[in-house]
């Protein structure tokens, strides 16, 4: 493997997603320091990589090209890269179709597993990989790709760059808040509503973190909720300013003691900062999204096996009762 390669990750979506790609961005950084490494995401999601320092360039596939026609002019932009290899962290036709139309002779993928290397990527990728089986998260996994030329126990920090207007924006929310409290970062809307425990159970969960100050985090897909979440929560939460960007989002949780929500983004942001996280999963697999333990820093709790469903009822059967005591216990142990 030469020392300088030209290196391009593709993932696509979803945001959280693309957040459990980054430990494989920051491996391959370090371990190649003089490397040109891209990344190819959607343009919805692009906000994610303007927080990530040292990538050397960004393709973005606009939502009004997701057709043959933008797929080639995208493929002839990355093809002007002369990148010498690809991964495929995505494992889906769209990801993989990109590199092959781009011309990119090496192009690294998973080989067919339930959630990996579907539809046509098994055949668009030259090069599959096949992760252990007892490595089930998704960031675990996608650093496998680099398995061909990174040694397994290299190591790299995620390592945020937090741009100076969001700094700033942010800064002015903390500084106004002005508690001593140690800060409990709470997410309750997801993209997916059978992800959601209802709000009515999250106010009281977090009614019980007693010693510490709550705050409820959202963004512009929540701003139509906020009324009614507000009076469902009362006065015994703050809520965090309107985050406008992914950068925002960094900041604001990089002020976070802990987080608390769902699987999503937020949590796997703040997973990445280092920051203690409790989660609640339905309809996606925990094995795969949720926080590694970690001498109990990270807990979580299951609502039912995955389904996959997007639509639907929000986790009314994970009842406050169920929750609360595994939500104790988490909060007495990152306070030790």
């Amino acid at each position: 493997m030469m020392s300088q390669p030209r290196i391009l990750i593709v993932r696509l979506s979803a945001l959280g997603d693309a957040a459990l790609t980054l430990p494989l961005y920051f491996r391959l950084r370090a371990f190649f320091p003089a490397a040109f490494i891209g990344w190819v995401i959607e343009e919805r999601h692009a906000g994610l990589l303007a927080a990530v320092p040292g990538l050397d360039r960004v393709h973005l596939w606009r939502r009004e090209e997701k057709n043959w026609r933008g797929a080639r002019r995208l493929a002839r932009e990355i093809n002007g890269e002369n990148y010498d290899l690809a991964l495929d962290a995505q494992g889906l036709t769209k990801s993989a179709i990109l590199p092959w139309l781009a011309g990119i002779k090496r192009r690294i993928g998973f080989r067919r597993a339930p959630l990996e290397a579907r539809e046509l990527a098994p055949w668009l990728d030259n090069e599959l990989v096949a992760p252990p089986p007892a490595l089930t998260h998704i960031a675990a996994r996608a650093n496998c790709l680099a398995a061909p030329f990174v040694p397994a126990e290299f190591t790299a920090p995620v390592k945020f760059h937090f741009p100076d207007a969001d700094r700033q924006a942010i800064g002015a929310w903390r500084a106004e808040l002005a508690t001593d409290k140690p800060l409990l970062l709470c997410g309750v809307g997801t993209s997916w509503e059978t992800k959601m425990l209802p709000p009515e159970y999250v106010a009281e969960l977090l009614a019980a973190a007693r010693g510490w100050q709550p705050v409820v985090v959202w963004g512009p897909d929540e701003a139509a909720k906020i009324a009614a979440w507000r009076k469902i929560f009362g006065d015994a939460v703050k809520w965090a300013p309107r985050t406008e960007n992914v950068a925002q989002l960094i900041v604001l949780l990089n002020y976070a003691t802990a987080y608390a929500g769902p699987d999503s983004a937020p949590l796997h942001l703040a997973w990445l900062l280092d920051k203690p996280t409790f989660s609640w999963f339905g309809p996606s697999s925990a094995d795969r999204g949720a926080p590694p333990p970690n001498d109990g820093k990270h807990r979580h709790i299951v609502a039912h096996p995955p389904t996959r469903q997007r639509r639907g009822a929000m986790m009314w059967d994970l009842k406050p009762e169920r929750v609360l005591p595994e939500f104790a216990e988490w909060l007495g142990a990152i306070n030790n």
